[in-house]
């Protein structure tokens, strides 16, 4: 940009509040920025040489420090108004409406709707009953931290493995598919990474990439050891009916082998221990889901996660990805179906709560402890007991209530 260009822009943009006052024009100027006393800002300099006399100052500190020290003048001071002070409403693990009429079911729900429903019902009545939302303005943040990543990660794998893919994964060499993303990539990146071209980011985008690339072929090469011969991305299934009244979902990736047989893989960029974990307990809600989501009255299909991070393909056996890292579990009965049938009885737990007005704040400080006067916050399952729940998700979670140190 030529310097002239500059000044104009620059000129321009300091001069539209001006254009824009229609009574007066109040400018702060603090006195010290850091450690160093602020200077002027030359703006008001320009004013200060197109009027009589001393541009009018109005000491704020003074004034709040003692009102009487610093005189107000009529066109400048702010008026000042005594509030209360007003304790930070506290946690409580229990939230009672009169009755379940307005914490009705809802017609459709989603895995991530409930997941809420039975892990955190709070956070299901504040977003979808309450139907809460977080402002435009959230998730501006110029950093790359772990849901862009995710993001930008989970569409080069939609673009590798849609249904009728791009380039032939199947049979292409490494450096041939390294080529092709790297390709892509810049293609992707003004469109949905643009602040990964700042100055200073380029290290960060190299570096996603080659995260990109690496879990990428890892993948390929556990579908090519399973027989698979097609691939959808990001599907969004059909509705189809359950204890709670219908479910649909949005599936990462939707394979098939040679023989027929299907599997979902879901895709995270992090939580290796958790879904590790989450197999080893049977609670791999989200697989089991998504699995039924597909079933809909076949063959339930096979599931994994695929950790990109840590580029491993979790699974609880290995019935379809014969070099998956296994997370087995010891219960019985165990699997997907195991899983869902479990969800759907928690589901009726949690149902009966809401339709009484109860709503269970299960998040960290919130007393689990019961009364006469309170509900059982005893899962009907012990494994489906999660205290202090957290889903860093969650952008309501300040709503819960504040601890007493806070």
């Amino acid at each position: 940009m030529l310097p002239i260009t500059r000044r104009e822009r620059e000129n321009g943009a300091t001069l539209r509040p001006v254009l824009g006052a229609r009574k007066q024009l109040v400018f702060m100027s603090p006195r010290m920025v850091g450690n160093e006393p602020a200077l002027y800002h030359p703006f008001r300099d320009r004013i200060q040489s197109l009027i009589d006399g001393v541009l009018p100052i109005f000491d704020l500190d003074r004034h709040l420090t003692d009102p009487n020290a610093a005189p107000p003048l009529p066109l400048v001071a702010p008026k000042l108004y005594a509030f209360p002070r007003l304790r930070l409403a506290g946690i409580r693990r229990w939230w009672k409406l009169s009755g379940g009429q307005y914490l009705d079911p809802r017609d459709l729900e989603s895995f991530s709707s409930s997941e809420k429903f039975i892990f955190n019902p709070t956070a299901w009545v504040l977003r979808y009953k309450a139907k809460l939302w977080n402002g435009r303005l959230l998730g501006t943040d110029l950093v790359c931290g772990g849901r862009q990543r995710g993001n930008l990660l989970h569409r080069l794998f939609e673009l590798v493995f849609a249904s009728v893919p791009p380039i032939d994964w199947l049979n292409a060499k490494r450096l041939q598919m390294d080529l092709w993303l790297e390709k892509e990539w810049q293609n992707l990146l003004p469109m949905e990474g643009a602040n990964l071209r700042l100055p200073g980011y380029k290290v960060i985008a190299e570096g996603l990439l080659d995260e990109g690339k690496r879990a990428i072929w890892v993948l390929i090469e556990h579908l090519r050891v399973a027989g698979v011969t097609k691939t959808s991305a990001n599907v969004q299934t059909l509705e189809i009916p359950f204890v709670g009244g219908n479910i649909f979902g949005f599936l990462d990736l939707l394979v098939e082998n040679a023989s027929g047989q299907k599997a979902v893989i879901d895709l995270k960029y992090g939580g290796f221990k958790q879904k590790s974990q989450e197999l080893s307990d049977n609670l791999h809600l989200q697989l089991a889901v998504y699995a039924r989501l597909v079933d809909q009255g076949s063959p339930w299909p096979e599931a994994a996660f695929l950790i990109l991070g840590k580029r491993a393909l979790l699974a609880q056996q290995r019935n379809f990805f014969p070099d998956a890292d296994i997370v087995s579990s010891k219960l019985s009965p165990s699997g997907l179906q195991a899983c869902w049938n479990e969800f759907e009885e928690l589901w009726k737990w949690r149902r009966d709560l809401l339709d009484q007005g109860w709503i269970e704040c299960a998040v960290s400080g919130s007393d689990g402890a019961t009364s006469d006067l309170l509900p059982n916050s005893t899962s009907p399952i012990q494994r489906w007991q999660l205290e202090n729940y957290a889903d860093p998700y969650d952008d309501l979670g300040v709503l819960t209530g504040w601890e007493d140190s806070a």
